[in-house]
């Protein structure tokens, strides 16, 4: 699917590709700047998650954006999904610092 953005947006067009196999969901956006040329790409994941209320879903487990004209790339994972072991403890700036050391 093709989108086309107000004029004030960064971006000229975006371009959708939807999953077959999610009715719905979106694997892989292009994304084009004014001039119309490739400018990033952004990669989805689909994975299930469950909320603290115990309801199901497809979510975007995994994301790449990756921008092809700054050689730039960031990854985002599971911001969605809500396992058991993550709390204050596990997610405080001083464990996630601890954790990637």
């Amino acid at each position: 699917v093709e989108a086309i953005p107000p004029e004030i947006h960064p971006y000229s067009k975006k371009v959708y590709y939807f999953s077959t196999w999610y009715p719905g969901y979106v694997l892989l956006v292009e994304i084009y700047d004014k001039r119309g040329e490739l400018w990033k790409v952004d990669l989805l994941a689909p994975g299930v998650a469950q909320d603290p209320d115990g309801r199901w879903w497809v979510s975007r487990f995994l994301a790449h954006m990756i921008d092809i004209k700054n050689m730039h790339a960031t990854i985002a994972v599971g911001w969605d999904v809500y396992p058991n072991y993550l709390d204050e403890a596990t997610m405080s700036p001083d464990a996630l610092k601890k954790a990637a050391r």
